[in-house]
């Protein structure tokens, strides 16, 4: 990536399942072992995948999903799974400056602030006040050459 586009990749997302090799691997758990003591063992972390990678940051998408029809037995499982993607973000969003994506906020709400507006309002049959939120984001890939995804990290 940083040989054809000049932007070397910053962040990291990981499935759950690709960290859970990853946090017990010997080559990562080698990296990292100059501080542990006889009954304190290596405890790999983030920050040091980061520091290794000599990236900015790595995140572990952890947010599960139900796949099964409506009505059946729930089948859940890790959004990403065994995949991971490797990108550049951006530090600062700005227009035109390069990013592998960016979160569009649309400003056509009434009242909306960064695509997002609040309503509160008493409910007196039930001696409530309710709140609501709408929001009007849009993520889109707008450099698909900034990030590398790997749909099988782990076997």
């Amino acid at each position: 990536m940083e040989s054809t586009t000049g932007f070397r990749p910053n962040k990291l997302v990981l499935g759950a399942e690709v960290w859970n090799v990853l946090q017990d691997h010997a080559d990562f758990l080698a990296r990292i072992n100059a501080g542990q003591t006889p009954g304190g063992p290596a405890i790999a972390n983030l920050a040091q995948l980061a520091a290794i990678l000599e990236i900015d940051e790595v995140l572990v998408a952890r947010a599960v999903r139900n796949t099964a029809l409506e009505g059946a037995t729930e089948a859940t499982s890790f959004i990403l799974g065994k995949a991971a993607l490797l990108l550049y973000a951006a530090p600062s969003p700005a227009i035109e400056t390069p990013s592998a994506g960016y979160t569009f906020a649309w400003s056509g709400f009434t009242g909306a602030v960064a695509g997002m507006r609040q309503k509160r309002f008493r409910m007196e049959p039930i001696e409530s006040d309710r709140v609501e939120c709408e929001m009007a984001w849009d993520q889109k890939v707008v450099a698909s050459e900034l990030g590398r995804f790997f749909a099988t990290a782990v076997g």
